[in-house]
């Protein structure tokens, strides 16, 4: 695995090593060793999968309040999406930015997130499947989101026709910022 970091503080970008022979290719989504050899610890505790039908598909962006953060670690494994992390670490150098990459799921790439950290995304063509490797538990009380739209944060998704979105995450208030 490639690990390199992005300008998020704490956040990397995974490239998975593939191996390929007549059967066809492998590849291994995760490997607690080599995050911890850079110094990031990664207990899984579940493991989630998004299914997605529709190119426009909006999922997130959620996060966990304390103290129930969440690490995640997501791969495109059919598709490709449009990937958003919104660093809300009050003590990071990067409190309030965001970024974008896109995944798909020829390059064999995944995103680690941060806990404190929003996440979401939009599929970019239809059928796409994304694998999430989490850290910590679900908890529904300390479940949290950002509507995709917020005028704070003013992101600029690819697919601005026909989006598909759930109840609540088009319902999620506006950010109400703290001062940077």
């Amino acid at each position: 695995m490639i690990i390199a970091n992005l300008p998020i503080e704490g956040c990397l970008k995974l490239t998975n090593y593939e191996n390929k022979d007549n059967r066809g290719s492998s590849f291994s989504l995760f490997s607690s060793e080599e995050l911890l050899q850079k110094g990031y610890f990664f207990s899984l505790d579940q493991v989630y999968v998004s299914e997605n039908t529709k190119e426009g598909t909006i999922r997130g962006l959620h996060y966990q309040d304390k103290p129930f953060e969440q690490q995640k670690i997501v791969t495109c494994t059919q598709g490709s999406i449009f990937d958003v992390i919104l660093d809300l670490r009050e003590h990071s150098k990067t409190y309030l930015d965001y970024i974008y990459i896109n995944l798909n799921s020829q390059f064999k790439e995944s995103i680690y997130i941060p806990a404190g950290c929003a996440h979401g995304f939009q599929t970019t063509c239809p059928n796409t499947r994304v694998d999430y490797l989490i850290s910590g538990k679900y908890e529904m009380n300390y479940s949290r989101g950002i509507k995709y739209n917020d005028p704070f944060f003013n992101i600029s998704w690819p697919i601005e026709y026909d989006i598909t979105i759930s109840e609540q995450d088009e319902n999620w208030g506006d950010f109400n910022c703290p001062k940077k």
